[in-house]
């Protein structure tokens, strides 16, 4: 009781401050030990959000509508690491390409993701944001940007031995030299791609890089590489049964065939009529070789 007295005298002489100190401390001390309660909590709540963000990366590849469905459905308020918000953003990018969402509308988050994988993640997520940055600076017609991304990547995965991200990086850069009519550049990416694509074991891919391998060199004025090109994608198409790929061999060679040296216009009449057969419709750059090509035929 000595001791309750003494402590309240001390409080009372020394003053109002002394008194606020204490209560200060006190309050001070509950929020630790409220903090360190809730940690574990919170470490729970982060660990399930990244748990949840590698699931869908698993099957992002195969199942893009599914992945980006999953991802829609996250509240991105959970998302307080910067690892989680970085992992984020580079799946949306990845599930929007996949999903054939070109309008750029996701550039911002993966540049985010980019800048963030430039020095932290792993060398793969670092391949991965700056392909997938890439592809939005591309759509937003960004094309500098996006050459210069495509080549980090592209330097990214020949370090890991990724041959199907060095043969879309490549694809990327054909993509550009092409839309600038540098058709040389873009027949000898497109080449590249095709031979990474049957490193990695994707002969479709392959064969779509070869036909716009084939394109460029018929813009290009190469009728000789170009032909020997589409006779490989035809044959491509047959052996892996893909009407797909069928259908855009027919349109392109239709249109070699109307603009050949000595054009050839029943070709071109039966290889739109065999694309028509597969789709029911054609570009309409298609239609009108058609049109001149009937024209033509008298």
């Amino acid at each position: 009781m000595v001791g309750q007295r003494s402590r309240k005298v001390v409080i009372f002489v020394v003053g109002e401050t002394t008194t606020i100190t204490i209560e200060r401390k006190v309050k001070l001390r509950t929020l630790i030990f409220a903090a360190i309660a809730l940690f574990p909590l919170l470490s729970c709540g982060n660990g399930a959000v990244s748990a949840q963000l590698d699931d869908i990366e698993s099957y992002i590849q195969e199942r893009p509508d599914s992945a980006l469905a999953a991802l829609q459905a996250i509240d991105t308020l959970r998302l307080s690491r910067k690892p989680d918000k970085a992992h984020y953003k580079l799946l949306t990018a990845m599930a929007l390409d996949k999903q054939s969402v070109d309008d750029g509308r996701y550039l911002a988050g993966a540049e985010d993701a980019a800048g963030w994988y430039r020095t932290h993640g792993s060398k793969r997520h670092r391949m991965l944001s700056q392909y997938y940055y890439g592809d939005q600076q591309y759509d937003s017609g960004d094309l500098s940007g996006a050459i210069l991304s495509f080549a980090a990547a592209r330097d990214l995965a020949d370090a890991r031995l990724d041959w199907f991200y060095a043969g879309m990086a490549s694809r990327g850069i054909a993509l550009i030299f092409g839309r600038e009519y540098e058709y040389e550049d873009a027949a000898k990416y497109y080449s590249m791609a095709d031979s990474l694509f049957c490193l990695s074991n994707k002969p479709l891919h392959a064969a779509f890089a070869r036909l716009q391998a084939a394109i460029s060199y018929h813009n290009e004025l190469e009728p000789g590489k170009a032909a020997q090109l589409y006779s490989s994608v035809r044959a491509a198409a047959d052996t892996l049964n893909d009407n797909s790929l069928l259908r855009d061999y027919y349109v392109s060679y239709a249109n070699y065939c109307f603009h050949l040296p000595t054009p050839e216009p029943e070709k071109t009449i039966t290889y739109i009529d065999s694309a028509l057969l597969i789709s029911g419709n054609v570009s309409n750059n298609a239609l009108f070789d058609l049109i001149i090509a009937y024209h033509n035929l008298g």
